[in-house]
């Protein structure tokens, strides 16, 4: 959300201000110890992983503004890739916590890749800008707040499990804001 960004780091909440981030992060196997089943993901790709230090370094992202700057940890015990496809070469990922996609069949899956392949297309042609995103990862889960819907955070689209019954056209609007939101955007 807009001021989220703030109680992390200090930083102007302003879609006109954008810079590159890039997350060193390390998880603390003496706090928790189930800390070698989670999935930590961030706006970018892994770059490093140190099993010794459980430290993970990702890339260095687009220029993007503070508020689209996301990170998540789930249980990979407990998560599933549901849709596993790739745009050009972009990797497109979508992964759900301890809940099953039961709304959806493998057809519907298939459905859904297509939509959003058309989708992705759609948009680098009527914008005439390209993606330069090296992953989409597109992650569902449960919220504290059933109210917040999903985020466009580039290379990261989070999705609030009380939405799956809307997910297509939820995961439609969040793939058009990679342009619409992230890359285009207006000065004011």
């Amino acid at each position: 959300q807009q001021t989220f960004a703030r109680k992390a780091f200090p930083c102007f909440d302003d879609p006109f201000f954008r810079t590159v981030y890039q997350l060193n992060f390390t998880l603390n196997g003496q706090r928790d110890k189930n800390v070698k089943n989670k999935k930590v993901m961030f706006n970018s790709p892994l770059e490093h992983y140190n099993e010794e230090k459980n430290e993970f370094t990702f890339e260095q992202t687009i220029p993007i503004p503070s508020y689209l700057v996301a990170f998540t940890i789930i249980e990979v015990t407990k998560h599933k890739v549901f849709l596993n496809m790739s745009y050009f070469g972009t990797p497109i990922i979508l992964y759900s916590e301890e809940f099953n996609l039961r709304y959806y069949t493998p057809e519907d899956l298939e459905k859904m890749e297509e939509l959003l392949r058309f989708t992705l297309s759609f948009c680098e042609t009527k914008f005439l800008v390209p993606l330069e995103l090296k992953k989409i990862e597109i992650v569902i889960v449960r919220m504290y707040n059933p109210s917040l819907g999903a985020m466009e955070h580039p290379g990261l689209i989070t999705v609030n499990r009380a939405y799956l019954p809307s997910l297509i056209p939820i995961l439609i609007h969040e793939i058009i804001h990679q342009w619409t939101g992230v890359k285009i955007v207006n000065d004011w």
